[in-house]
């Protein structure tokens, strides 16, 4: 039998953080991870650029988790984006700057980051199992088995710290296989639903064949009286991208067998007057898309339309289709899991006093774009910080 302090199950940047907090106090910690290597999923996320945060102020920057801003408020105000910055300088030496549209990177690859992470915190004393489950537990007490040997250690600590992430990115290790477990101790969980995800609507199949892989770039998507800016990806048969990912919380809801109208911005920059004074009838479609600057994908979308209506009008309002999310797997992250009313404040379940929920294993919402990664970092050490004051 192991014994220890708090052990961490699972090895995503939530009980990473986590971990840190607790082995700068000397408590004896031990992280279990069932997938061959720790952060598995914070690699895939930063193959495009680590995105850690938005160079917003705190009050800009908490508006963008929409439906759970106060439950995030509560946790992240005490540890806001530039404290994480900090974390990286003073504790592991990566120093963080801001990039085009305020987005703040780690000056490291990814790999760089958490590599350097992970040899910070061995050498502090973490206790590091990979190829490690977890089957079950009853209190301080936990099964965990062996993916290697196929033995199962029975593992006690005075605190547990559950760290398995939702149910997006199978290829990552996040494959909820630890739900059963959960309902069958009473605790509620609600059903996992795409975040993050691409959008599947009714633009032509053309589009998506011609133009797979490539960027709509300095665009905006409006729903109702919400923009969003940035850059939309087609995908394979769906739209993807930061303004994508944003609408999600705003259709989740609402998207029927009718479908959800969205219009797209090819042209932001300038209002409609601009563009129709711009706009020259003597030119053809594709002169005035280079002369306007416009995206060169628009022609094929105004095409897509088959109206003789001029291609002006719809620079600014292309109308778009929204039928339904993409494939749960493809997602980024998940909506569902735990949910919040079965946890104190302190992120503490009610019905095990000794257990505690992090990361993205509690049913919360956020846009990729350093909103995800800044609540897991912050919710790691809302945990870490509680667990320390409970053992002194």
């Amino acid at each position: 039998m192991c014994t220890y302090d708090v052990i961490l199950l699972g090895g995503g940047p939530a009980n990473l953080l986590t971990a840190s907090v607790l082995i700068s106090k000397g408590l004896k910690v031990a992280l279990y991870e069932q997938n061959s290597q720790l952060g598995k999923k914070f690699l895939v996320a930063g193959k495009s650029g680590l995105n850690l945060a938005m160079d917003y102020s705190y009050d800009k920057f908490i508006e963008g988790y929409y439906r759970d801003k106060n439950f995030i408020h509560s946790i992240l105000k005490s540890f806001p984006p530039k404290d994480q910055q900090a974390f990286f300088k003073d504790t592991l030496g990566i120093k963080t700057y801001t990039g085009s549209a305020g987005k703040v990177f780690p000056e490291e690859s990814a790999v760089f980051v958490l590599k350097t992470w992970l040899a910070y915190l061995k050498n502090q004393g973490l206790e590091v199992y990979t190829h490690h489950q977890w089957q079950s537990g009853i209190g301080i007490n936990h099964q965990i088995f062996n993916l290697k040997t196929k033995e199962v250690r029975t593992v006690t600590a005075k605190y547990t710290v559950f760290g398995f992430g939702g149910n997006s990115w199978n290829e990552t290790g996040s494959d909820a296989n630890w739900v059963t477990a959960f309902k069958d101790l009473g605790i509620q969980l609600n059903l996992f639903y795409p975040s993050n995800s691409g959008l599947i609507c009714t633009l032509d199949s053309f589009i998506f064949k011609k133009w797979n892989g490539e960027f709509i770039k300095n665009c905006t998507l409006r729903y109702k009286d919400k923009l969003f800016t940035g850059e939309i990806r087609i995908g394979d048969g769906q739209i993807e991208g930061s303004p994508i990912y944003h609408l999600n919380a705003f259709v989740r809801d609402k998207l029927q067998a009718n479908g959800v109208t969205v219009y797209l911005d090819f042209k932001p920059q300038w209002n409609q007057e601009i563009l129709e004074q711009k706009w020259n009838p003597k030119y053809s479609l594709s002169k005035n898309v280079k002369y306007l600057k416009l995206s060169p994908i628009f022609p094929s979308f105004y095409k897509s339309l088959n109206t003789e209506l001029n291609p002006v009008e719809f620079i600014k309002k292309y109308p778009i289709k929204i039928l339904e999310f993409g494939p749960l797997d493809k997602a980024i992250s998940t909506i569902g899991g735990i949910d919040q009313g079965e946890l104190t404040s302190d992120l503490n379940l009610i019905k095990h006093q000794s257990w505690f929920i992090n990361g993205e294993m509690i049913d919360w919402d956020a846009p990729t774009g350093g909103y995800l990664l800044s609540a897991c970092f912050a919710l790691g050490k809302h945990i870490g910080k509680y667990i320390i004051s409970l053992s002194q």
